[in-house]
């Protein structure tokens, strides 16, 4: 969770809105299907946040602290891969607590034909969206609202 309000309050400093993890799950549009490989159960899947850019389509983010499983990982990036291609978002981006798990998206990605060369996917380390908050809200003076995107 507390990796999520990381993520958040980057988007924010950016000038970026989002749709939490509450409205996420309240909002019946944002849940796919996910069935991981043959035989096995299909699941829900939720992303973590939805990024908003003005005069974009929208980007589901992914806060992946651990391993998921290659079939898994595969499964939520298919179907993020039909979302982009039905025009439903614009990218994905995954926020990765360590570099195996950078490497395993990254490579699970590239199976499902998504890219950071096309602008499909983007991945970010957790440290790094850290460091970017931290710098950039020290350079905001107190009592200063961060920029906001308009609704």
């Amino acid at each position: 969770m507390a990796a999520s309000a990381w993520v958040a309050a980057w988007l924010t400093v950016r000038g970026r809105d989002l749709v939490g993890p509450r409205e996420l799950i309240a909002d019946h549009s944002w849940q796919g299907e996910v069935k991981a490989a043959p035989g096995s159960r299909r699941l829900v899947h939720t992303p973590d946040l939805v990024g908003i850019v003005p005069g974009r389509r929208p980007a589901a983010i992914e806060v992946e602290l651990t391993r998921k499983s290659k079939a898994r990982l595969r499964a939520i990036l298919g179907l993020y891969s039909r979302w982009i291609a039905s025009g439903r978002l614009g990218a994905c981006v995954y926020v990765c607590g360590n570099e195996d798990v950078r490497k395993l998206v990254v490579a699970q990605a590239e199976h499902i034909g998504l890219r950071a060369a096309d602008g499909s996917l983007r991945v970010e380390m957790l440290e790094t969206v850290k460091d970017l908050v931290r710098n950039e809200t020290r350079a905001v003076p107190r009592g200063t609202h961060l920029a906001k995107a308009p609704r």
